[in-house]
């Protein structure tokens, strides 16, 4: 379901409608945590208003010691967790 899920979301994206967060999200369910970090990094260039949810989304626990998920983390601006 979730792969389905997937192929729309990448359609979606190739013709401009879709959001590089949402596949980074997708890709990390599926544990292919190399396509999730490049649409991470895809939805920082973009400015993807949801990658402000980078800290808060469980999608991304395998990912929180990542150095590049950390230097992402770091660019969103937002204050450090306490």
């Amino acid at each position: 379901m979730l792969e389905g899920m997937l192929q729309v979301s990448e359609k979606l994206y190739q013709r401009g409608q879709g959001s590089p967060y949402m596949l980074a999200v997708s890709y990390a369910r599926l544990n292919r945590n190399d396509e999730a970090l490049k649409y991470l990094g895809r939805a920082y260039q973009q400015h993807d208003p949801s990658f402000l949810k980078i800290r808060g989304d469980r999608s991304f626990l395998a990912l929180r010691e990542d150095p590049t998920f950390l230097q992402l983390e770091r660019k969103s601006g937002l204050p450090p967790l306490t």
